[in-house]
């Protein structure tokens, strides 16, 4: 019987109608359990793109936005971003040939290595005072708004609703429970609807 092995993923109940796991049996289920733990129920990720495409629309065409990523992830949150802005989005070379690889042109037509792109990709290490104040004195920009999106900053006592950046002035950060690994609430779900030995 087959061994079915999730490696890291965002379930989506769209996945229980592919063939592959609808008309199958599976001898094992090994998950990504990155947030296998009751703490972790953040909310779905169109939700969180929803609520950071309305705050960003708040800020003028003079706020530089910048968003943390990993080396892939991230991308479905600031493409929305940018369609929402209508606009184009600053990568740097490595970073446009990693993205170029996953064949979204809707993503890809968007991209430049332009400082003076309205939207800017860095690596997550980098949404911090430090660095935002260092690259909006490289760019046109009067003010810039970090976005941390990650899981590991879910907190179980704020809805997002909740979630207001960090900082004001200049400079804000906001820190959103945006992940591209499931929740538990979403683990639990899949296990249910698998069918295992």
């Amino acid at each position: 019987r087959p061994v079915l092995h999730t490696g890291d993923f965002r379930f989506d109940r769209t996945m229980l109608q592919y063939s592959e796991i609808k008309e199958q049996t599976f001898e094992a289920v090994y998950l990504d359990t990155t947030y296998f733990d009751p703490v972790y129920q953040f909310p779905a990720q169109e939700d969180v793109i929803r609520y950071m495409e309305n705050e960003v629309l708040r800020f003028t065409g003079d706020t530089l936005i910048v968003c943390g990523s990993y080396t892939i992830g991230k991308e479905r949150l600031v493409q929305k971003l940018a369609e929402s802005k209508d606009c184009q989005i600053c990568v740097t070379k490595t970073k446009m040939n990693i993205l170029k690889q996953q064949e979204n042109r809707s993503l890809t037509r968007r991209l430049t290595q332009s400082i003076n792109a309205p939207i800017h990709i860095v690596p997550m290490k980098d949404i911090n005072w430090g660095s935002l104040s260092k690259l909006l004195s490289r760019t046109r920009f009067t003010s810039v708004v970090g976005i941390k999106p990650t899981g590991w900053t879910h907190n179980k006592n704020l809805s997002l609703a909740d979630t207001a950046p960090e900082g004001s002035g200049k400079i804000r950060i906001y820190k959103i429970p945006y992940s591209e690994h499931s929740s538990y609430a979403e683990l639990n779900e899949f296990l249910i609807s698998v069918t295992t030995k």
